[in-house]
């Protein structure tokens, strides 16, 4: 199958071509020849340069399992034709001659022309005026143009209802462009009703022209069984199609489904020459992966340098998760020197777009002084961060920090809170904390049925400290408050589980 861009090259080389030989023709015409014997040369020659917009691709987002909702595999598509600039002032003239006389033809390049700036400045409004005409005397790609520009709201307000319209109107009638962008409102919900399997029947007509994007999207489809029946096999299938056209979201894909084992046998190796093909290419998340793999040494030599290396190049497009893994290896001098100043850099740029994991990592940094001036209050800040999204490592050390007053008034009522909310999630620490609250009456009433909850809960997890306190508790509480403590634990394991 040939390569997408050397169809594009072939086609712009006879463009160019047809283009000089028109203007030969035009300015060598005697003064005495018909002016619309020229009108007609003219119109037939552009007629076969119609498919000079060719198509100009996005690439959608990643997927790869755990990692990407399918739903937002479709939010870059293309919904218009690229232009490839000409010039054809001349014909210009000759074109709207015949087109004001009501030629579909001549209405339709009018509006290309228009559009993509040939012959013309581009002016969208008077594409559209050009183009409404053509697409209401059923006029294909004129219809597919104006769908793609309600779409956008390119120089009238966007409209999906008007967009799916015109789009369904060129979809019937084979323009896989306009398959694939109906196919996606289906899939969206854009103007029509979400239905995942209209969208699969608008990606099936597409894919089945060719359609790298389509057949990516057939692939994702069958992978996320939306629309159709979950089914590996078959979405490798479609993904490997698209791949062979250079589709990088395909090649991601593929590298993903390795990776898994999903619909093809388990393979590191294979995963990382399809995620490098993406990856080489600018996809984020191939980037991201194949930083993972160095660093572990799957289907790649164990390599921290090349790790560093992927991880810096999704990083440097603002991916929060490479940027805070960047920090980390900063922060521990792995693939690169050992620098807490680039570390807190890194984290800093993670957790302003609510990465946990770096803002974590930043209350740390502050709390210790490394690679910043020591700021108790700038650590409980970033602390607070991670621990009000659920961060129990960080809900300890700000429970900590209301317990002695650092960085934030001191506040028993506040510590319990945070180091119960840690002990909610498993953390033997905070439940061994939580217990001696209860016991000793700190920042909540003296309760020992919760005080041997918790404490019973920390030496379960493992916290040597929590069998002594227990005893002491144990030593005070009746058979009656025994037994409901232990019901209350009970019934805590069973959320849990």
């Amino acid at each position: 199958m040939p390569r997408t861009d050397d169809i594009v090259m072939r086609k712009r080389d006879g463009e160019l071509a047809l283009e000089l030989w028109l203007c030969r023709y035009i300015l060598g015409m005697r003064p005495d020849e018909s002016p619309y014997a020229k009108v007609i040369i003219v119109l037939s020659i552009l007629g076969m340069m119609l498919s000079a917009c060719a198509t100009a691709e996005e690439l959608p987002g990643p997927i790869q399992r755990g990692d990407v909702l399918p739903q937002h595999a479709v939010r870059n598509m293309p919904v218009q034709r690229q232009c490839v600039t000409l010039n054809n002032a001349e014909a210009l003239e000759q074109l709207r001659l015949s087109a004001e006389k009501g030629d579909t033809v001549s209405q339709r390049a009018l509006g290309d022309m228009y559009r993509c700036g040939r012959g013309a400045e581009p002016d969208y409004a008077a594409a559209f005026r050009w183009y409404l005409p053509a697409a209401e005397k059923g006029d294909a790609v004129a219809q597919d143009a104006l769908g793609g520009m309600y779409y956008q709201g390119r120089s009238v307000a966007q409209d999906y209802g008007e967009a799916a319209k015109w789009l369904r109107l060129a979809a019937e009638q084979g323009i896989a462009m306009s398959q694939r962008l109906l196919g996606r409102m289906h899939f969206r919900g854009e103007g029509v009703a979400q239905d995942y399997a209209e969208a699969f029947k608008w990606f099936r007509l597409a894919a089945g022209q060719g359609d790298a994007l389509a057949q990516t999207m057939m692939g994702t489809q069958y992978r996320f069984g939306q629309g159709v029946l979950q089914d590996y096999t078959e979405a490798l299938k479609w993904f490997r199609l698209a791949a062979e056209q250079e589709e990088t979201f395909a090649q991601r894909a593929i590298g993903g489904a390795y990776y898994a084992g999903l619909g093809v046998v388990q393979d590191y190796a294979a995963a990382a020459k399809w995620l490098r093909l993406a990856g080489e290419k600018g996809n984020v998340a191939s980037q991201k992966l194949l930083g993972k793999m160095s660093f572990k040494g799957q289907g790649v030599a164990q390599d921290f340098t090349e790790a560093f290396r992927w991880y810096r190049r999704a990083a440097g497009k603002g991916d929060s998760i490479a940027q805070g893994v960047i920090g980390e290896l900063y922060y521990h001098g792995r693939g690169v020197a050992q620098d807490y100043v680039q570390a807190f850099k890194w984290f800093g740029l993670s957790a302003e777009q609510k990465n946990v994991a770096s803002q974590h990592s930043l209350g740390e940094m502050n709390y210790r002084g490394l690679g910043v001036t020591q700021d108790y209050a700038e650590a409980a800040k970033w602390y607070r961060r991670a621990a009000e999204q659920g961060n129990a490592p960080s809900q300890i050390p700000l429970g900590s920090m209301y317990l002695q007053g650092q960085g934030v008034l001191q506040d028993y009522t506040e510590a319990l809170k945070w180091f119960r909310l840690a002990a909610e999630h498993g953390d033997a620490f905070a439940q061994w904390s939580t217990g001696r609250f209860y016991h000793r009456g700190i920042g909540v009433a003296q309760n020992y049925v919760q005080a041997h909850k918790w404490l019973s809960l920390a030496k379960e997890g493992g916290n040597a400290d929590a069998r002594d306190d227990l005893r002491d508790v144990v030593a005070k509480m009746t058979p009656e408050q025994i037994e409901e403590a232990q019901r209350l634990a009970g019934e805590w394991r069973q959320t849990e589980d």
